[in-house]
């Protein structure tokens, strides 16, 4: 609520990837006011967009969150209004125009699902005009719908929008193509407790996503790496070579999903760059101090999940960058719908309740058996993906496959 004129504000509009804009304002007379804010919106028809509205004033916070309707078939930035009341704070989401801004020129693809070929879901292909000369690698990121649904076209509008916001600020620059499953995330029962229902969290390859018997949904992993082998056919029926390993990247759950890829299946990924993880994600170690770490807090368990053992030598060989905020609060250790109750325990009592203090462990971790990773934090950033976070992810990129 704004209960008193010249209240100072900050507005910040946050999309479903977690890219955010912000401009202060301050109310100056009774009356509605209409403030603008630019925000980049993507290929879909419709876009999520939360306004956090910070009263400077009252050190509150208030969040709205909308639905856009996207009329034009373009990627920018985009103008959405947000109409800040005296007494009630309204959030008018619309698109007017897309700006003048270059938009990226390449073929976007479809992929039905094809189950004889393995994947029992679609996923979207995006060949940039400006590839690179000779072979390349193919960068997949993986879809992170924010809630639940068994509402397909859902999920499968965000892997859209994901695909092509990745085309606009990466394939430019590494002259990849990129790759984005249109993964479900349903109301399903969990695995292993069937009373824990809407617990697979299928875009963060948690424990229940590898054990879940559902129809289709089925070790997804495997079904990535089905979507992989098919696009690499098909670009090179295209005249485009690709790598049989992938740059892989991904942001909170998608960068949960992109860390566990790389330990399922090492030999299969070239880099991979996991952000907003600063909760706990997948160790690469069986045990620690003598406890042992079952999936999805280690590697004790692999063999019984999902057929075969860690494979180490592999791992090591990957360069892994790790990123997060300082201010990153965003802890999915307590949520049952992440960890199971006796491994949220496990690590809460092994490794503490401060995220930055689990973060630090986690390093230590990782270089006690030799892994090739970086772990980065952003001083004053939350659970944002920021513009400095992206160029450090090309960056990182580029330097893989120079």
């Amino acid at each position: 609520m704004i209960n008193t004129l010249g209240e100072k504000f900050k507005i910040s509009l946050i999309n479903s990837c977690g890219r955010k804009d912000t401009l202060g304002v301050q109310i100056p007379s009774p009356a509605p006011h209409i403030f603008k804010c630019n925000l980049d919106v993507f290929w879909s028809f419709t876009e999520t967009l939360t306004a956090k509205i910070n009263n400077e004033n009252l050190k509150s916070v208030q969040k709205v969150s909308g639905r856009i309707m996207v009329k034009n078939r373009g990627i920018g930035r985009v103008p959405v209004v947000v109409a800040v009341a005296v007494i009630v704070i309204a959030v008018c989401l619309g698109v007017f125009y897309f700006s003048t801004q270059e938009e990226p020129t390449g073929q976007l693809l479809k992929i039905e699902a094809n189950p004889a070929g393995g994947f029992h879901w679609a996923y979207y292909l995006y060949i940039p005009t400006n590839r690179a000369t000779g072979k390349t690698y193919l960068l997949v990121e993986p879809n992170n719908s924010p809630e639940p649904s068994d509402d397909q076209s859902y999920h499968d509008n965000l892997a859209r929008d994901v695909v092509m916001y990745r085309a606009k600020i990466v394939a430019k620059e590494l002259g990849v193509p990129i790759l984005v499953p249109a993964f479900p995330r349903p109301w399903a029962q969990g695995a292993e407790n069937v009373d824990r229902y809407g617990q697979i969290v299928t875009h963060a390859l948690d424990r229940d996503t590898l054990l879940t018997k559902t129809a289709g949904l089925e070790r997804i992993d495997l079904q990535l790496i089905a979507m992989i082998d098919d696009a690499r056919e098909r670009l090179s029926l295209e005249g485009i070579s690709v790598e049989n390993k992938v740059l892989m990247m991904g942001f909170s759950s998608s960068g949960d999903f992109t860390n566990r890829f790389a330990l399922l299946h090492p030999e299969r990924v070239r880099a991979a760059a996991a952000g907003g993880v600063a909760g706990w994600d997948t160790v690469p170690l069986k045990e620690w101090n003598g406890v042992k770490l079952r999936y999805p807090i280690g590697v004790w368990d692999l063999e019984n999940l999902v057929g075969k053992e860690f494979d180490l030598d592999s791992f090591r060989t990957i360069p892994l960058y790790i990123f997060a905020g300082d201010q990153d609060t965003n802890d999915p250790v307590p949520y049952s719908d992440m960890y199971d109750p006796e491994d949220a325990q496990l690590i809460l009592q092994n490794f503490g309740e401060s995220i930055i203090g689990r973060w630090q462990f986690r390093e230590n971790m990782f270089k006690s058996v030799g892994a090739s990773s970086q772990f980065v934090l952003y001083p004053g950033v939350g659970h944002d993906l920021t513009d400095e976070m992206l160029d450090d992810v090309k960056t990182f990129f580029s330097q893989q496959i120079a």
